[in-house]
């Protein structure tokens, strides 16, 4: 944990109280060590960041102060994934590193060779779902949430983003083993916005390859290998990122203070309707 997010409801007049029943709690005090009078990193989620200070600690609680948010996040890259629903303890790892990665969104679809017991899982929830995507930027030091999206399938997706995908202006790739051209390495990045459709741990039927292909998606692929959806879905952001200089150094400013945003995560959509 490099940083200590909080959501807006729980900053008040400038301060934040945690039991020692939080997870937070537990890191400040147990892990940093932390003890009244010092200082640690801390943001808001989906808003600014900077530092707080311990007022008050005890073996129950801490009172945290939050005396310089002043920054603003940089902006999340415009890269969009789509996903076959993946086993609950892929989703897991795959919610917490792409968020870290600092991607758009996360466009969880159900597929025809997927297990439907995956899209009906707990971890379907977006209170479950919410908390992989913190954990993944209190390890990026970050605070901006990427958007998150379910659909009961391909078809159900691609009815729901017609209006998004038929931008010609977004480049769409669909990782695949079949029908590939060249890898997703050597494809020419173009355009502002980019899409990469991932299948599950059994790929992608003929069906869904035709209505990917009707929305304007290229196959490409990422060698001979075959790969976990995790491990996919962590390499394709970092093939992207690394080929757009995304991750050239920028001098943090002090920014405006962003809007509060409420519990619920209002980044999260989950749509069960074919």
């Amino acid at each position: 944990m490099n940083i200590v997010l909080f959501e807006q409801e729980e900053v008040v007049h400038g301060c934040a109280v945690l039991s020692f029943r939080d997870s937070r709690f537990c890191h400040i005090r147990r892990v940093l060590k932390l003890s009244a009078g010092a200082c640690f990193k801390a943001g808001i989620i989906n808003g600014v960041k900077g530092s707080a200070r311990i007022s008050l600690a005890t073996e129950k609680y801490l009172v945290a102060v939050f005396e310089k948010l002043e920054y603003e996040d940089c902006a999340l890259f415009p890269l969009h994934l789509v996903i076959g629903f993946p086993r609950p303890i892929q989703l897991r790892r795959i919610l917490r590193d792409v968020s870290s990665l600092g991607i758009s969104s996360i466009h969880l679809v159900g597929t025809e060779l997927g297990e439907r017991s995956y899209l009906d899982s707990g971890l379907a929830h977006m209170e479950k779902m919410h908390t992989y995507l913190i954990r993944g930027l209190e390890q990026a030091g970050g605070t901006k949430l990427p958007l998150i999206t379910v659909s009961e399938s391909v078809r159900t997706f691609c009815s729901q983003h017609t209006h998004i995908l038929g931008d010609s202006t977004h480049q769409k790739l669909i990782l695949d083993t079949k029908n590939t051209l060249t890898d997703l390495g050597s494809a020419a990045l173009r355009g502002d916005v980019l899409w990469i459709a991932i299948g599950s741990e059994r790929g992608w039927t003929e069906s869904e390859r035709l209505l990917f292909s009707a929305m304007g998606f290229r196959a490409v692929d990422m060698g001979r290998r075959t790969l976990r959806t995790e491990t996919a879905a962590c390499a394709a952001c970092a093939v992207v990122l690394a080929n757009a200089h995304a991750w050239k150094r920028k001098i943090p400013r002090p920014g405006k203070r962003s809007s509060p945003i409420s519990r619920k995560n209002p980044q999260i959509r989950i749509t069960l309707k074919k």
